[in-house]
């Protein structure tokens, strides 16, 4: 009937910048939470370093620090129509990402 029970979201608490296309904790689904004080970047993985079409993902910002999501080697769009890279400077917003095999687009709780 449609119950499913047992299931958890991988989560990366980061602190520091993190380039997810060098990083074994990559796994799509998973929430990352940045309590972070100073600014970071969060460099997503392309589909040859991992990534693959119907990735999702949720980035938090938790801390005081802002957070920077860009692409190097793909491409990546905001709902807004940003392009590049985008930055978060509210405090708990939350960006989902989601990939179609070339690039990541994204929308934020704060609009973006």
């Amino acid at each position: 009937n449609g119950v499913f029970v047992g299931f958890r979201v991988p989560f990366l608490q980061i602190d520091d910048s993190v380039d997810l296309r060098n990083d074994l904790a990559y796994l799509s689904g998973m929430y990352v939470r940045c309590n972070n004080s100073s600014n970071i970047a969060i460099t997503l993985p392309t589909s040859t370093t991992g990534a693959k079409m119907g990735d999702v993902f949720t980035v938090i910002k938790a801390g005081s620090g802002n957070v920077t999501i860009k692409a190097i080697g793909t491409n990546y769009h905001t709902a807004n129509g940003k392009s590049g890279e985008f930055t978060s400077t509210r405090m708990y917003e939350q960006i989902h990402l989601v990939f179609d095999g070339d690039t990541w687009f994204s929308e934020s709780s704060g609009g973006s």
